[in-house]
């Protein structure tokens, strides 16, 4: 299931979800807030193996790890 990015207006905070392509352009309610002033950020999908967790954190253990698992070239 694709990961997308999402911006919350109304507490300020990113936030990734996985949805299905037929709900990517759906609303979603924010995580953090419960807000439902998001938007999705227009970036690279990515695909990730199964989870017990819909919701993934942004921030990552060290600074060499890479969210994208370095499949995307970034040079993390």
């Amino acid at each position: 299931m694709p990961l997308y990015e999402h911006d919350c207006l109304d507490c300020q905070t990113t936030f990734r979800q996985r949805r299905p392509f037929a709900a990517a352009s759906a609303p979603i309610a924010c995580p953090h807030c419960d807000g439902n002033q998001t938007r999705k950020r227009l970036n690279a999908v990515s695909v990730v193996g199964q989870s017990r967790s819909d919701s993934i954190p942004l921030s990552l253990s060290s600074s060499d790890d890479c969210a994208c698992g370095r499949s995307c070239g970034c040079g993390h």
